[in-house]
């Protein structure tokens, strides 16, 4: 809650929405259970894997976004596609 990007979150959230909460967090949010459902950035990331388009959301979110934001994108390219990762982690 102290992120400000956590400012940027409404339900229901869409994928630009989600995209723009992911480039300006300023924190990673950790898996741990919440009481009152997941951190806006857990709930964002989860709304872009689900696009059909979720590689280009994330490839923007790579060159556009903030540090955390270039983490969430490496860590969807490790879901969806290795190679990808693995060059951006470099």
């Amino acid at each position: 809650s102290d992120d400000p990007a956590c400012e940027l979150f409404q339900w229901p959230l869409s994928a630009a929405q989600a995209a723009a909460v992911l480039k300006h967090s300023e924190t990673f949010a950790d898996t741990f259970v919440y009481l009152n459902g997941p951190p806006p950035q857990m709930a964002a990331f989860n709304i872009l894997l689900d696009q059909r388009d979720s590689l280009v959301w994330f490839e923007d979110i790579a060159g556009t976004g903030g540090k955390v934001g270039r983490l969430y994108a490496l860590c969807a390219f490790q879901l969806l596609d290795p190679a990808r990762a693995a060059r951006l982690a470099v």
